[in-house]
């Protein structure tokens, strides 16, 4: 047991938020009692559009009917009565949504209702609920009401959103009243609440001063030790841990400019360059055989998907290397079993045959399925890895990615270079502001004439371009710039020779001809570079080591187990923290989640970092809250 627990630190918000979601479809036993769907209730769950979000990531359809969930239909559909099964709700807590909940207790849909609150019901709606199921004599109908502390989405074990949407726009637009900046940090409290409860955890809380997040980790402590003070606990844990986690706040305005970068990671990649949302990605492959290819969709998941799991933080030379690896593993696993029965068959022939020779060869009768189940997903990650690489050839998005590294590493720093990008046309005009501004964000002083000139370069018709506004405003009273050491001009002409070499990646249609083609050429050796810490990644590192640098030693401590004393004070843990939830007021993205993953993997003792953020954003996504903000 404690050998396993080494490998992987027991915080995962995935497992938790599951288990409460199995506990609700079971109406809402306790951990002591028999959880395990006998088949003698068929139940019906109704969700709203909100709750379904959160369901989708953590269990699918099998999974639900595998509690004994016959149906699931959306709140605010039509639906016909079924009298003889319970229904089990879970939805949001709103006027709207208690007003249909009751008028499908007055039509008597169900035979019992079980109602499961997301969040905490608001007093007056409850009472608004009880009064109406009273006038239509249905409350005796409702068996059951619970607040389930589940209002957030789980997406993998280590990350998780609120899903507040416009979360940037709702920290720093200036039109704001005080009453709607209070509520945006009660509602962003409320639900990380939710995430600690449904953990089990009580963390010791730091944050930097003078900002949303310190408004945010003020109401948390309070609602913590409101909850200690009723009787909760984070008892739940003691059998796995014996250090509390830390929580690290942050605001977004601390690191603005790696919501821009072009990323070179598999998963950041899918998040930037297709769509995607709850971990799903659908796009239109580009095919020569056909003339308008319908658009697939695909599910990434990190338990089901081996090669996933590995690979989505893997640089994309990596990954497509890996592909074509596990493609040719396949084929020749493949061409074994055939040269094994004596013949070219597939499908239920080959079982047949394989059923009927050897003890070996019924071994491999059994690994056929496997192997069925691993080609599906290298076949999806091919797919996948071909739409990236059409874009990154169609774009140039290779010479963005190189020349964006090297501008925030301090390799270079020379406008020229941005200007060369820009007038040759390379890329989007949405790819040229993003170039635009992580140079403006990572150069220390850039004068206005520089500004100038770089902008007098963008397509004036360029996707969110006011959103300028708000960055150079948010730079000139932030200190997130750190200072960059000037290179030689010897080493920007090497630079600028590497980005010459690179060229167009691949000239074939095949998919598999240009995975080959992209790992055979002299991208992946290029590229492969360790990534560096960002910002917030050594924010953290300072945090967990307990040793405060120039930045962290002035961060705000709250410990919501300890009273405050007259002094104000409370005393500092000293030994270095295992466990971190990083949490981003203002929105987050993939970037900085691997980022924070590669980090804790490489350091010398078992570190579990937990990322979450009120939302997660492409920078497309960015772009739009910040042309608001800056519009305003």
């Amino acid at each position: 047991f404690f050998a396993s627990m080494s490998n992987r630190l027991p915080l995962s918000v995935k497992t938790k938020q599951r288990e409460s979601l199995i506990r609700m479809l079971n109406f809402n036993k306790e951990e002591d009692e028999d959880q395990r769907w006998e088949g003698d209730t068929w139940k019906v769950l109704i969700y709203d559009s909100h709750c379904s979000d959160i369901i989708a990531p953590l269990l699918r359809v099998h999974q639900l009917r595998e509690q004994g969930v016959t149906l699931h239909l959306l709140l605010h559909r039509d639906r016909q009565p079924i009298q003889d099964v319970p229904s089990i709700y879970f939805v949001s807590p709103s006027q709207e949504n208690v007003q249909r909940l009751s008028e499908d207790c007055a039509a008597n849909l169900y035979e019992n209702f079980h109602i499961n609150f997301s969040s905490t019901l608001p007093k007056e709606i409850m009472e608004d609920l009880a009064a109406k199921t009273l006038r239509t004599d249905s409350v005796h109908l409702i068996r059951s009401v619970y607040d389930q502390y589940l209002d957030f989405i789980s997406l993998e074990h280590n990350l998780f959103s609120l899903n507040v949407k416009g979360s940037l726009v709702s920290c720093h637009h200036q039109k704001l009243t005080d009453e709607e900046a209070a509520r945006n940090v009660e509602l962003v409290a409320e639900r990380l609440f939710g995430v600690l409860v449904t953990m089990g955890i009580v963390p010791i809380i730091q944050c930097p001063r003078n900002g949303m997040a310190e408004h945010v980790a003020r109401s948390v402590d309070k609602k913590l030790r409101d909850y200690l003070l009723h009787g909760g606990s984070d008892g739940n844990r003691t059998a796995f841990s014996f250090q509390r986690p830390v929580l690290v706040l942050l605001d977004r305005c601390i690191d603005l400019a790696v919501m821009l970068h072009h990323p070179w990671t598999y998963q950041a990649m899918i998040q930037d360059m297709l769509k995607s949302q709850l971990n799903r990605v659908w796009f239109t492959p580009s095919s020569d055989k056909e003339e308008n290819p319908a658009e697939v969709i695909y599910d990434l998941e990190e338990d089901l998907d081996e090669f996933w799991a590995e690979h989505r933080n893997s640089q994309f030379p990596i990954m497509a290397e890996a592909v074509h690896k596990r493609i040719s593993d396949l084929k020749k696993r493949k061409e074994e079993l055939a040269r094994t029965i004596g013949g070219d068959v597939e499908g239920d022939e080959l079982r047949r045959q394989l059923a009927d020779n050897t003890q070996n060869l019924r071994q491999m009768a059994t690994s056929l399925p496997q192997l069925q189940e691993q080609k599906k997903y290298i076949d999806m990650h091919l797919a996948i890895a071909t739409s990236l690489l059409h874009q990154i050839n169609e774009r140039d998005l290779n010479l963005y990615v190189t020349l964006e590294d090297g501008i925030t590493n301090g390799i270079t720093q020379d406008k020229g270079e941005i200007l060369k990008i820009l007038r040759e046309n390379k890329g989007t005009p949405q790819d040229h502001l993003r170039l635009y501004l992580v140079y403006y964000l990572n150069k220390e002083s850039v004068t206005a004439a520089e500004a100038e000139e770089i902008e007098a370069a963008l397509n004036p018709e360029t996707p969110f371009l006011a959103a300028t506004s708000f960055i150079k405003k948010t730079k000139a009273f932030s200190s997130s710039v750190t200072h960059k050491k000037p290179v030689s001009s010897s080493k920007e002409h090497g630079f600028m020779s590497k980005l010459g070499q690179l060229g167009q990646l691949t000239g074939t249609s095949s998919r598999m001809k240009d995975i080959v083609s992209f790992v055979q050429g002299g991208v992946s050796n290029m590229m492969n570079t360790p990534s560096k810490d960002l910002r917030v990644t050594k924010i953290v590192g300072s945090i967990m080591d307990t040793k405060p640098n120039t930045e962290t030693e002035g961060y705000l401590y709250f410990d919501p187990k300890i009273q405050v004393g007259a002094s104000g004070q409370i005393p500092r843990k000293t030994t270095p923290f295992k466990e971190a939830i990083v949490f981003m007021v203002g929105g987050g993205n993939y970037v900085e989640y691997q980022n924070l993953q590669q980090s804790a993997k490489k350091s010398l003792t078992p570190r579990n970092i937990l990322y979450g953020a009120t939302e997660l954003l492409s920078a497309s996504d960015f772009l739009a809250q910040a042309q608001e903000i800056g519009g305003s």
